[in-house]
């Protein structure tokens, strides 16, 4: 359990990773880690803080993918489940200096990185319909707009090469520069 509970990859040392079966998730200082699934007319997740020795397990019966837009109950619960019982500590806010840099080449359209690696799906071009939006705001911060409408836009700023923070939330965004930079 240990083993699987454990980090095994991660892009960048400043976001959740995955472990055996579970993704990381951070959230009010705190690492959980979990795993949701869906099928056609049910739903579920299983959220564990190891350190705290504690799980949930919610399951829904009724599909909750494609609520266009809306929160998704599952995260939403993990949400005010923390807030209630594991709140943010007070004070611990981090911030960081405005920075104006030229973003210009992180803007573009990103696909949603699982997808069919090793069938002969992988021959087939990317959905544009399942494509994230990158958008140089000009004054070192980027929009970043979900496919499909499934979420609002999210603003993030610069905080080192490669790696943004979220503006209002706590979520972090690494990109990986290729052999053309």
């Amino acid at each position: 359990a240990q083993e699987m509970h454990s980090q095994h990859f991660t892009h960048h040392p400043e976001l959740p990773g995955w472990a055996y079966g579970f993704y990381e998730h951070v959230e009010n200082g705190r690492r959980g880690i979990m795993h949701g699934g869906d099928l056609p007319g049910f739903s579920s997740l299983v959220y564990l803080l190891p350190e705290e020795k504690l799980g949930i397990f919610v399951s829904f019966n009724t599909s909750l993918t494609g609520l266009g837009g809306v929160r998704e109950p599952r995260e939403a619960l993990v949400s005010q489940f923390l807030d209630r019982f594991y709140p943010a500590p007070a004070g611990n806010e981090t911030t960081y200096p405005a920075q104006i840099v030229d973003l210009g080449h992180y803007a573009g359209k990103y696909r949603i990185n699982r997808y069919t690696h090793n069938t002969i799906g992988k021959i087939l071009p990317p959905s544009p319909l399942l494509q994230f939006t990158v958008t140089d705001n000009g004054n070192g911060t980027l929009t970043v707009t979900p496919p499909l409408g499934l979420a609002a836009p999210s603003q993030w700023a610069y905080m080192e090469p490669l790696l943004f923070y979220e503006i209002g939330g706590d979520g972090r965004m690494a990109f990986r520069a290729d052999a053309g930079g």
